[in-house]
């Protein structure tokens, strides 16, 4: 249908509604045309570009009070109650620039915003909407380590580029926060909900002299990622430094993502193998028994890396016959002996008041072996992906200090 400007009177509800969500739509890109089909609409935006849209996705989501409640924006009509031979009778641009669809055999109208158009049809398969894009480094020699600083005044500010960069890099430094024990959770429940593991809500990294854990001790550990021994690793540690006053015990840090693209290039083999043998992640505690079989390098449909899990000492058996263990284990010390490499770190020595956050199913940490002297101690904790993700949609913190 051609674009002619409408007469057409929008209906008033008791309380008119644009979208059926609350987001905030916005371009400047006018619908040109719409031609209707059984299936749905195409609309043709005047940039040239085209969108499709399904007959039932736009009527369950029609933003009239019957469809959508105006307050909690969900909806209201039941799928199942939308006729089976649901048709659009007529599809129209009104003079406000909103697509005015006439359902069949409903009688029924409803109109749609362009901007929310035109956002969902170029987004229907981005699986990472108003997320930054996803960025691999072998290192940060060039421009350093991903931070910000920290200012109470400024603190949604500074908080959304933290984690903006723990989105894109997988890592980030927050810095100036202070030494206060319960520094770390003040600031990350302003968006997030923590994740409680066997170790605590909170947990201690420091020297103990009966350590549950290797971290608990001053020796070096190599590149790993923590609780491989779940079902869902943790997505995301924090560790607050609180003092670091010893020699040595730098923090190492590899993009797990990265070392699997260049095992790729590097070693197929060895990369087919972790990616389709799997291997039993175990842990050993008093108290607890945590097992998960997995492999060591995730992917989706695509092919794309989605999760690392990399322990160097939390493995149990491999899920083989005695070939494919052979081929695990060559596989496992390349990729080992690749994350040892220096070209592919990052090290740092955390500085008193500093948080450092990352991606634990996609970066790899570490230590160097702590010296003698001094006192090493960070605080710690985990937390889900999605507290991330829906802050970031947001655009803000959504419960300030």
């Amino acid at each position: 249908m051609s674009h002619s400007l409408k007469n057409h009177k929008e209906k008033k509800s008791r309380k008119t509604i644009k979208v059926p969500d609350f987001r905030k739509y916005s371009t400047k890109i006018l619908v040109k045309k719409i031609f209707k089909s059984s299936s749905g609409i195409k609309i043709l935006w005047d940039d040239n570009t085209s969108t499709y849209y399904n007959r039932f996705w736009l009527r369950e989501n029609s933003p009239d009070p019957q469809t959508t409640h105006p307050d909690s924006r969900e909806q209201l009509i039941n799928l199942l109650s939308i006729p089976d031979d649901l048709s659009i009778k007529c599809a129209e641009i009104t003079e406000s620039g909103k697509v005015r669809i006439v359902w069949s055999p409903e009688n029924k109208e409803s109109f749609y915003d362009y901007s929310w158009l035109r956002f969902w049809g170029e987004n229907r398969f981005n699986k990472q909407v108003g997320l930054p894009k996803q960025e691999l480094w072998k290192n940060f020699s060039d421009k350093g380590l991903p931070k910000v600083t920290w200012s109470k005044e400024n603190q949604n500010e500074c908080l959304l580029k933290w984690l903006q960069h723990l989105k894109a890099f997988g890592l980030s430094l927050l810095k100036g926060v202070g030494s206060s024990p319960k520094g770390l959770e003040e600031i990350l429940e302003t968006f997030a909900i923590i994740k409680e593991s066997n170790f605590g809500k909170i947990f201690d990294v420091k020297f103990e002299e009966e350590p549950i854990s290797n971290a608990y001790t001053n020796i070096e550990l190599p590149l790993h990622g923590d609780l491989c021994t779940r079902q869902f690793m943790p997505k995301y540690q924090f560790l607050h430094c609180l003092e670091n006053s010893t020699e040595a015990g730098e923090s190492l840090l590899a993009d797990g993502f990265m070392l699997a693209k260049i095992l790729k290039e590097k070693d197929p083999f060895a990369y087919n193998s972790l990616t389709k043998i799997d291997v039993h992640f175990i842990n050993k505690a008093e108290n607890s028994d945590y097992q998960w079989v997995e492999k060591v390098i995730n992917l989706n449909k695509s092919g794309e890396v989605t999760e690392m899990r990399l322990s160097p000492w939390l493995r149990g058996p491999v899920c083989g016959n005695k070939e494919e263990e052979e081929h695990f284990y060559k596989a496992f010390r390349t990729f080992m002996k690749l994350a040892e490499d220096t070209d592919f770190q990052e090290k740092i020595k955390l500085e008193k008041g500093d948080i450092l956050g990352f991606n634990n199913t996609r970066i790899l940490h570490g230590r160097n072996a702590i010296g003698k002297g001094g006192e090493r101690w960070l605080r710690g904790c985990y937390m889900d992906g999605d507290d991330v993700d829906s802050t970031l949609r947001m655009g803000r913190i959504p419960r300030p200090l």
